[in-house]
């Protein structure tokens, strides 16, 4: 079932997952890829796993995609090392200008 194999692909993952490569993960095995709107498929049923009351946010930014959890549980370390991250990616670029 589609919404078990997103469930195991986030809670494998140690970071943030965007829907694109939850959809190259869950897919994988399938001869044809999965469907052609793979990524909107995997939108959808994660809307719909969050009305049935799974546990599923949204990390904006660049580093963003789905986590398991709740928005208390966004801090996290690997959701910290992150936003660490991208801070410094965006002092960086502004020391450049």
């Amino acid at each position: 079932m589609l919404k078990d194999r997103i469930i195991a692909c986030l809670t494998a993952a140690d970071r943030a997952l965007p829907a694109r490569e939850i959809a190259n993960i869950v897919y994988a095995g399938d001869p044809d890829g999965g469907p052609l709107s793979a990524t909107e498929t995997i939108w959808s049923t994660i809307r719909d796993m969050r009305s049935d009351g799974v546990e599923i946010v949204n990390w904006p930014g660049k580093f963003g995609g789905y986590i398991l959890g709740t928005r208390e549980d966004l801090l996290y370390p690997v959701s910290i090392g992150s936003v660490v991250a991208e801070c410094f990616e965006l002092a960086a670029r502004r020391e450049l200008h």
